[in-house]
């Protein structure tokens, strides 16, 4: 299995902070948000390679992260789109690495290791995590999943009250087969010079064309940082995490 990690991005609606690091280097609750991404990540063993897209002061993610976590290999590949709003362009840079099943994430999620751990064993051939908690389905800066019949047919940030199914949970696995239809969405976009679009675009894309399956989470906080008030959302919702 190969993870890939988007941490590309300047973090510009954090500009306010005057942040030397790139965003996933932020240290909250004694850990940086990469790291902690990595410390679930490499649970599971069943994890050959961790590929890592870096953009935005590079070398500082590299120099702190290193070549290797828990004894899992990481690479870096570079997003040359790294200044754009959309991630999509984060998972192309990483394409010539997905020769096996992919999981897929951003490098500011903070989420608890039994919701990484449901992605990460869920046996279906396309799936993302998924929060039904009444909460989630009510946060307008959450992605909205609508689900029918089991699959996921919708993944949109404003969708009608009754068509939510939960919000996304910032993981997703895609067998091989699912992860090559997938990526070539991307490039059918990239030729078309579309490069600034996030990455929900194609997922929804790869919906239409095969089932993807949601796997619910255990309802527990998730979060990534994006705003200022997400550092305090973020550090109330680690001693909610710490406590189970």
């Amino acid at each position: 299995m190969i993870v890939v990690i988007c941490a590309a991005g300047q973090g510009k609606r954090l500009a306010s902070l005057n942040l030397e690091i790139p965003k996933p280097l932020m240290v909250i609750g004694g850990k940086s948000l990469l790291q902690r991404q990595l410390d679930n990540i490499t649970r599971n063993k069943d994890i050959s390679k961790i590929v890592i897209v870096v953009g935005y002061k590079a070398e500082m993610i590299e120099q702190a992260i290193g070549h290797s976590h828990n004894g899992i290999p990481v690479v870096y590949v570079f997003s040359e789109y790294y200044w754009t709003k959309g991630n999509m362009s984060s998972l192309w840079a990483a394409r010539e690495h997905i020769t096996d099943d992919l999981v897929f994430t951003v490098g500011d999620l903070v989420i608890n290791t039994e919701n990484v751990r449901r992605i990460m064993e869920a046996g279906h051939e396309a799936s993302m995590l998924v929060d039904a908690s009444d909460e989630a389905k009510q946060r307008p800066d959450l992605l909205k999943a609508k689900c029918i019949g089991g699959r996921v047919v919708g993944l949109q940030k404003r969708m009608a009250a009754q068509d939510i199914y939960g919000a996304a949970g910032g993981y997703y696995k895609f067998r091989l087969g699912a992860a090559r239809r997938f990526y070539d969405i991307i490039g059918s976009h990239f030729a078309r010079g579309e490069v600034d679009l996030p990455f929900n675009v194609p997922i929804e894309e790869l919906c239409q064309a095969q089932e993807v399956v949601p796997v619910l989470t255990d309802g527990t906080f998730c979060n990534d940082v994006d705003e200022p008030e997400d550092i305090t959302l973020v550090t109330e919702g680690l001693k909610e995490i710490e406590r189970r």
